[in-house]
């Protein structure tokens, strides 16, 4: 009996759907490449889960094909055109950190309720023009140029992606995780949606909520313990001067000066037993 308590007791785990963690988190593969160059919490992990700040082609490649946007194949072809051609693929290398920026800043003003920035559009309409719509046997597919360099291809998923986003107005819905010192984007089904990950982001804001909290209440209660230490000394002070004496911890010493309740215990004894 004891053990079907305990089974329904326990929570359900959610459900490996698996789309990878970034990917699930943000909501769109240019957020989630946009995220990568985004300060988070935990960025001396990062490069661990996601693109490093320090892109190299083999990174991009890779990152691609974990994100199901680019096909094993396809990432073998191009890490091998990439062994034949080190400066060509140096070049799109910068072109894909200026646009993982572009993207960053162009979402990241979305969010805050800013207009893109004209630059960083140009950016992303660069990396759009290697493409167009073309017949297909089972209907109309996107496919590439005939004289797109081959090797510009890791730019275009996350081009395409936040191209999408902007068009159909789900940038509308993007939104800045609002834990402190996170600035990754997201897109929210759930308008109460907050954080970028409940599971990392939030829990670490609800810790610092909860110690903001217990920290106000221990300064309150030390503000109280002060005032009502500061109440019962002058009434002691008030008792001993209608008596016609002077308080213990008010008298003069010749060698200490101006004794304190901290000298003495018998005058702290004293101090609490005549203000009791």
């Amino acid at each position: 009996m004891a053990r079907k308590l305990m089974a329904k007791k326990k929570r359900k785990r959610p459900k490996k759907t698996g789309v990878p963690r970034e990917l699930e988190r943000s909501g769109s593969l240019g957020l989630a490449f946009a995220n990568t160059a985004a300060p988070t919490p935990d960025a001396r992990r990062r490069g661990s889960r996601v693109v490093p700040a320090a892109l190299t082609y083999a990174g991009l490649v890779t990152w691609l094909q974990r994100m199901g946007a680019l096909a094993a194949a396809d990432g073998q072809r191009l890490q091998r055109a990439t062994a034949a051609r080190p400066r060509d693929a140096a070049t799109i290398v910068a072109r894909a950190g200026e646009l993982r920026l572009a993207l960053l800043r162009i979402f990241t003003a979305l969010a805050l309720g800013k207009e893109a920035p004209a630059a960083d559009l140009a950016v992303l309409n660069h990396a759009l023009r290697v493409r167009h719509v073309g017949p297909q046997a089972d209907g109309f597919a996107w496919l590439w140029d005939g004289e797109a360099d081959e090797l510009a291809r890791v730019l275009w998923p996350p081009a395409q992606s936040a191209a999408e986003l902007l068009t159909s107005g789900g940038c509308r819905r993007v939104r800045q995780c609002g834990c402190q010192g996170c600035y990754r984007l997201f897109v929210y089904q759930n308008p109460r949606r907050v954080w970028c990950d409940a599971n990392t982001c939030g829990n670490r804001a609800k810790g610092r909520r909860y110690a903001d909290t217990g920290r106000r209440v221990l300064r309150q209660l030390d503000y109280e313990k002060a005032r009502d230490s500061e109440r019962r000394i002058a009434a002691y002070r008030k008792e001993c001067e209608e008596r016609g004496e002077v308080a213990p911890f008010d008298r003069e010493d010749p060698e200490l000066g101006v004794l304190s309740d901290a000298w003495d215990e018998e005058l702290k004894k004293a101090a609490r037993s005549g203000s009791a």
